[in-house]
């Protein structure tokens, strides 16, 4: 991204099938604990085949959100890398997505909920909970979860906040999995899949 004068930074993807002037989807995506960037290269054929522009920024810290919530500095960079992009590539505001894995779940999980107004879709894979500065917007919500993660264990966690979700309102989709902590690579696809054919009404 060269956002950053530091050696934490991050990358951005795009898909070949790219045309300046076509609305695109895109897709910010979120490293857990100690990660970096190259965490979301995962994600990067799935964005190739389904035509989506991914930035994968890297935290501030060791991890997301260590400041005030909503105030803090990933917040901000974030927010840099989104403008940059969004200066230069045609993005569809209507297939905004947020995502992440475990500690990058949390952290997409409550700054979409507090920016639910720009990023309309959350991607939300072996996430804790973490409560949102604010409530804005009603994004739509892909989550799931492994009933053998016992980093984030699935009573404490998923099966908690999903109900509360659907209560308030939001439309959820929710998918248990045999697995442990993380993200399952049919789970990821059908997530950005569902991103590229729900646009939301703006």
């Amino acid at each position: 991204m060269r956002l950053s004068d530091g050696d934490r930074d991050g990358l951005m993807f795009v898909p070949k099938s790219y045309k300046p002037g076509v609305p695109t989807p895109l897709l910010v995506m979120l490293h857990g604990l100690g990660g970096s960037a190259e965490g979301a290269r995962f994600v990067f054929p799935i964005a190739e085949e389904l035509g989506v522009v991914v930035i994968a920024p890297e935290s501030r810290g060791i991890t997301w959100g260590q400041e005030a919530p909503g105030f803090d500095s990933d917040v901000r960079y974030i927010g840099e890398a989104f403008r940059e992009v969004t200066q230069y590539l045609t993005i569809d505001p209507a297939r905004v997505g947020l995502g992440g894995v475990s500690d990058g779940a949390t952290y997409a999980f409550a700054m979409g909920l507090a920016y639910g107004d720009r990023f309309n879709h959350l991607l939300i894979f072996a996430s804790s909970m973490m409560a949102p500065l604010r409530k804005q917007g009603k994004p739509h919500i892909f989550i799931a979860h492994g009933t053998n993660d016992t980093q984030m264990p699935i009573d404490r966690t998923a099966r908690r906040v999903v109900p509360q979700l659907e209560e308030e309102g939001y439309d959820v989709i929710y998918h248990e999995h045999e697995g442990g902590h993380g993200a399952p690579r049919p789970l990821v696809r059908e997530a950005m899949e569902w991103l590229v054919r729900t646009p939301v009404d703006r």
